[in-house]
């Protein structure tokens, strides 16, 4: 039952994890000494919050905002300008970031000292070794499944000819149907390196040489997303969805609902003070278990 939605985040962090596990904090070196990324091969990066009483999705929704702007979709002040409710009342309609990786790393509480046993830690300890042990296996044979297909598959000439055709006009009706926009000049000079495409006399070459080709040529990388191959539309020319206003006036005409609103939110509310001595008493609560 919330209605308070502003929150306090304390930092921001990207970290690095090394070839080792250790996780190395990322320095952008600033905005007088910025420093690029090292893109040459693939890294797992985390990006680390602290902040007090999180809103549900809250995480989900900047992550995902971030990826944005991290592969130069959005501007930086979008960051910005999603926060300011004059401009976005609702939330626009964007996808939540993958919850698999989320994970809550710890919650501070001040005076409590928590006990763990000797016994527990090493069964705990066990258990994450064997995931690890299972996923680096997965994660291996995924790999050799993606060697073996380039080295071993061979493709047609025509059929790669009629693949990239294909994909390139689906962008482009994709991209002028959401107004997304495509420079014309730039859509026909792909169209033409893809007709033009050509490796001696062969009739077919192996898939690793046509994913390299499709790469540095039209920018065509197999990727999580690559089956719907998304167009993206800016987050300012989406829809947006019910403001909270919105659903509490939605509530308001069930004389049942408004009820249940009533009790659950008008009677409970606190005022500023109230809150405040709540936490303030709350943080001074705690113990040991050692």
């Amino acid at each position: 039952h919330v209605y308070n939605f502003c929150r306090t985040v304390h930092y921001a962090r990207i970290y690095v994890l090394d070839d080792d596990g250790s996780a190395v904090l990322f320095d952008d070196g600033g905005e007088e000494n910025p420093q690029p990324f090292d893109l040459d091969r693939a890294r797992v990066c985390y990006f680390e919050i602290h902040g007090q009483a999180f809103l549900w999705h809250q995480i989900r929704c900047i992550v995902s905002i971030m990826f944005l702007v991290g592969r130069g979709l959005e501007e930086p002040s979008i960051v910005t300008d999603l926060l300011d409710t004059s401009k976005y009342p609702g939330k626009p309609a964007y996808e939540l970031a993958n919850e698999i990786p989320l994970v809550l790393h710890h919650c501070g509480f001040p005076n409590l000292q928590i006990g763990y046993s000797v016994s527990n830690l090493w069964n705990v300890s066990c258990h994450f070794e064997k995931q690890k042990q299972d996923l680096l296996l997965a994660a291996a044979r995924i790999q050799n499944g993606m060697n073996r297909l380039q080295e071993d598959a061979v493709v047609n000439m025509d059929d790669l000819k009629e693949f990239c055709k294909s994909r390139l006009l689906e962008r482009q009706k994709k991209a002028q149907k959401y107004g997304g926009g495509t420079d014309h000049a730039t859509f026909q000079d792909r169209l033409d390196q893809v007709q033009k495409i050509s490796f001696g006399d062969s009739a077919s070459i192996p898939w690793k040489q046509a994913l390299d080709w499709m790469n540095t040529t039209l920018n065509f990388v197999p990727d999580p997303a690559g089956v719907k191959d998304m167009v993206h539309i800016p987050i300012a020319r989406r829809s947006m969805g019910t403001t909270y206003d919105e659903k509490v006036a939605s509530v308001q005409k069930s004389s049942k609902r408004k009820e249940k609103y009533q009790d659950n939110i008008v009677k409970k509310r606190k005022t500023k003070e109230e809150d405040e001595a709540f936490y303030e008493h709350m943080a001074k609560q705690g113990g040991s278990a050692l």
